[in-house]
Parts: structure tokens; sequence; C-alpha cells
């Protein structure tokens, strides 16, 4: 069981084929607003961008995170059914339309066809509690594995899990109460805030950056590394070409050997354009 606990009216559930696949449905039967970074380079996604705060629709009612490629985006209409069932969703003249954001995880990792179908979703929903919450190799973390980008022989098993805890606090004692939680995760304050951050500071990007340059015999001093956040630090430090972006921390531009404009403005997009794509024509 897990120490994370859910805010009142969020629920977590799962359910899996135990071996293969699965999935893992946060429900907020009143409704919840969320946001969304749609990454990689192959993204299965359903209705993500009700999440953007531009759209007309501020709320979502369950979040679906599946497994099985584009085919578990399925699990999503089990899903439906069981808001449908329970008259939970948006008002739209008399009739409430659950809106149901999800998102993919490749996992068929074995040539064998598996993925969560409806029945799969409406089950997941069934489960779904607010404490006692279940992580690891249940749901959409049944099949999951991390590390692909150096081949199959590379990865490695993961699943369901949390990276980091940001706290907002003023309070003294509620950032200790969370330390003393949570003891093998580090804690760094932002400089001049009152926010702070508890990750394991061993799941560091120099340290994988570093390993997946070894593995592809590439010399960390031909890799150029964007950065933004205190856990970058290391990488931009070390690496050929560290850029922070303008809106970074201070004490990450000052590691940085160059700085370019801030993602509000696609820096990252503009730094790789003029120094890569020009360049080589």
């Amino acid at each position: 069981m897990s120490k994370i606990l859910l805010p009142d009216g969020v629920y977590l559930g799962h359910a899996d084929d135990g071996e293969r696949t699965g999935v893992s449905v946060i429900l907020a039967p009143k409704g919840m607003t969320g946001g969304v970074s749609v990454r990689g380079c192959a993204p299965g996604t359903r209705e993500t961008d009700l999440l953007r705060p531009e759209k007309t629709i501020d709320k979502v009612y369950a979040v679906a995170l599946c497994g099985g490629s584009a085919f578990g985006l399925s699990a999503c209409d089990g899903v439906m059914r069981y808001c449908r069932e329970k008259n939970i969703g948006h008002d739209v003249g008399g009739v409430k339309v659950p809106l149901v954001a999800a998102a993919v995880i490749f996992d068929l990792n074995d040539g064998i066809f598996a993925y969560p179908d409806a029945e799969t979703g409406y089950c997941a929903c069934l489960g779904a509690k607010n404490h006692d919450l279940l992580f690891g190799s249940v749901g959409a973390g049944t099949g999951a594995v991390l590390g692909k980008i150096l081949g199959k022989a590379f990865s490695q098993k993961s699943g369901m899990s949390f990276l980091k805890i940001t706290l907002e606090a003023e309070d003294p004692e509620v950032v200790e109460a969370i330390a003393r939680e949570f003891p093998e995760l580090d804690m760094l304050r932002y400089s001049g805030e009152n926010l702070y951050r508890f990750a394991d500071l061993e799941a560091e990007k120099w340290k994988a950056l570093k390993t997946a340059a070894g593995h592809l015999g590439i010399s960390t001093e031909d890799i150029a590394a964007f950065g933004d956040d205190t856990i970058d630090i290391e990488m931009l430090k070390n690496c050929g070409v560290g850029v922070a972006v303008e809106n970074a921390l201070e004490t990450v531009k000052a590691a940085a050997n160059q700085i370019c404009p801030s993602n509000d403005s696609d820096g990252v997009a503009r730094w790789l354009e003029e120094n890569l794509l020009l360049a080589q024509k």
C-alpha cells in the first residue's frame, strides 16, 4: 500500500490481466481541472485537448492511463459507461456527457497481442478508491518497461509510481512532516519561495544521459542539453553545450554556458533551428 493520499473527491482504480497489460483510471465525479504536456514522437491520446487552459470546458471527469498502445484507448469506452451509469459528466442540455482524457503506453513487449478493453476500463472504475492506493506492477504499470531507447536488451521492468512531490507551504511543520513520511526522498527548496520538492536525487538526468551516451558510443562533449530546474544543473555543467531557458532558476542559468528563449516562446525549438537546422543548410 502507498503512503500517497488523493484529494477528497478523487479516486484511483486499476484493472489488468496480471501479466501483460492493464489500465489505471483517475476518477473525479465532481470534475477536476488538469493540465497536459504531450511528449514523445508517437503519442497515443484521447481528448487531452480538454486539459488545455484555453478550452471552453475547464474540467474532465476521468483520466485513463492505458496499456496496449493505441488499442488500449478502447478502455475509455468502459470508463464512459461507468460515468454514464453514475450520472457523472458535463451537463449538455440535460444530458451528462462524461469527459474522459486518456493516454497510452507501448507495452506490446513480447509480440503477444494484449490490450485493455472496455470491460477492463469499467472494472478499473468499480475498484477506484481514495486511500490504500496500489502502485507498482498494477493497472497501466503491468506491462510497463523503461530504458527502451537503448534497445530491448537494455530495458527493464517498471510500473505505476510517482517521480516527485512538489509542495507549497508556509508552515515548516508541514514540510517536516512530509520529510519524516518520505525519508527515502531528498528535499530541495526553491530559493526565496515557500516551494519545496521531494525527489530521489539519485534518479537525476545527468546520470541517465551519461549512461545512455556510453551505451551509444557518444562523447558527452557532443551532447547539447536543455534545462530549467535544479535537477538539470549537473547535466548542464557536464555536457558539451548546456542551455538554460530564459525562465529557468538563476542557479540553473549560472550552470549553463548558453541561454535560449523561455519555454513560452518555444525556446528549445528556436535554439535547435538556429544552431542545428540552419547550420546544416
